[in-house]
């Protein structure tokens, strides 16, 4: 599985039953120096790793939690279909469905709820989802997070933003 952003690997260490081959990757390069002092093994290493731009490993999950939120629409498509090209199985990762409200741009950096199943992404029904917790946005709304789950061949061809 590919874990990206993996962050500082705080929670993920937790997780019981992590699959034989884990790779942890981010886009920060001292983050990732760090995992790999404190935790990299023979079946779980961290990679610098900018999951707009670089190639993404070949694996059976791409785990991207958190991430797409923080992005502008044009680099989350352009993520996604790096996703698409990697040749991975699953993507499992947050979408904020049935919010009845449009996808909005942002800057990087910033956030947003973004609906997965709306414009400009146009995925289907996941085949899975996991409600988290609820969170409020700056506009004083509250929007209820979920980590979902679709097969990567059967999401469509995200074009340009």
């Amino acid at each position: 599985m590919l874990d990206a952003p993996c962050g500082d690997f705080f929670w993920m260490r937790e997780v019981a039953g992590l699959p034989a081959s884990y790779v942890g990757g981010d886009i920060v390069p001292a983050l990732i120096e760090g995992n790999r002092s404190k935790y990299a093994d023979p079946g779980r290493r961290f990679e610098v790793l900018d999951i707009v731009r670089d190639p993404i490993p070949r694996v059976d999950l791409i785990h991207c939690r958190d991430c797409l939120v923080h992005l502008p629409l044009a680099m989350a498509k352009q993520a996604i279909a790096n996703f698409q090209q990697s040749g991975a199985t699953y993507l499992l990762t947050t979408t904020f469905p049935k919010t009845g409200r449009a996808n909005i741009d942002i800057s990087i950096g910033e956030w947003r709820p973004l609906d997965l199943e709306l414009a400009p992404f146009g995925f289907p029904p996941p085949l899975w989802s996991l409600a988290e917790v609820p969170e409020l946005s700056a506009d004083g709304i509250t929007h209820f997070k979920h980590l979902a789950l679709w097969k990567l061949a059967d999401l469509p061809a995200v074009g340009p933003a």
